[in-house]
């Protein structure tokens, strides 16, 4: 299984940043593909969401309200939609 891991380096004060090497191991213990993707603007995690979508069988996302709306909005249009999973920061 595949799983692409959408995150926002701003949110939270940057504090995902430290945790990315123990949220890629744990992540490692149940997908034979981790991605990670640190996205650059809204319109960024729109598309990166979007593109995940009949890609990747998971996507593990981390950020604040607007990241997981963004997330939402980018898989909502789309005709097959991976699992979600949210890390809030």
């Amino acid at each position: 299984m595949r799983c692409i891991f959408i995150y926002n380096p701003k949110s939270g004060r940057g504090k995902i940043i430290s945790k990315i090497p123990l949220i890629k191991e744990k992540l490692s213990a149940r997908f034979d593909e981790v991605v990670l993707y640190e996205t650059k603007s809204q319109a960024d995690t729109v598309k990166a969401a979007r593109d995940a979508c009949g890609k990747y069988d998971a996507i593990i996302f981390s950020g604040g309200d607007g990241t997981f709306n963004d997330i939402t909005c980018g898989i909502a249009s789309e005709a097959t939609r991976p699992v979600l999973g949210y890390i809030p920061s």
